[in-house]
């Protein structure tokens, strides 16, 4: 599976709020940053395990923005953008196969689609429980893998 290149700007803000994060519960399934009109704008798609609100949404956010005001280059304004993952997401990374474990997800390797239980990665392959059976999928075969409603 080809994964999303992170840029520098988000692996550092990767590396600041993930175990910060964690501590409180949630996974960080993705970072986004760009620079917009005024300043420039953090994305942080979340998971948890219990559902989130969006009055969960709100108190996580005043308590990140103290963790990202640390960094250097988020001294000036900036926009805090906080969002669950969504019931469809598109894997961007292996470490996702590992935060969604237990969820159904749909595979697309070459032109067989594989829809299963994601048991995360072992060694090189993605462990999917399919029909009661667990299958291994090479995760350089897959073309693109989703979670499945």
């Amino acid at each position: 599976m080809k994964e999303r290149k992170q840029s520098r700007l988000e692996n550092l803000i990767e590396d600041k709020v993930r175990p910060f994060l964690a501590n409180l519960g949630y996974s960080l399934v993705e970072t986004g940053f760009a620079n917009i009109k005024g300043g420039s704008k953090v994305t942080l798609f979340l998971y948890s395990k219990s559902n989130m609100s969006v009055d969960d949404l709100a108190r996580l956010s005043r308590k990140i923005s103290p963790v990202l005001d640390e960094l250097d280059f988020l001294k000036n304004d900036y926009l805090l953008e906080l969002s669950s993952p969504g019931i469809t997401r598109v894997f961007k990374s292996l470490r996702e196969f590992d935060i969604f474990k237990g969820h159904t997800v749909k595979i697309v390797k070459d032109k067989e689609i594989l829809i299963g239980e994601c048991r995360g990665i072992e060694n090189d392959y993605l462990l999917l429980m399919i029909n009661n059976e667990i299958n291994k999928i090479n995760l350089e075969s897959i073309n693109k893998a989703k979670l499945y409603g």
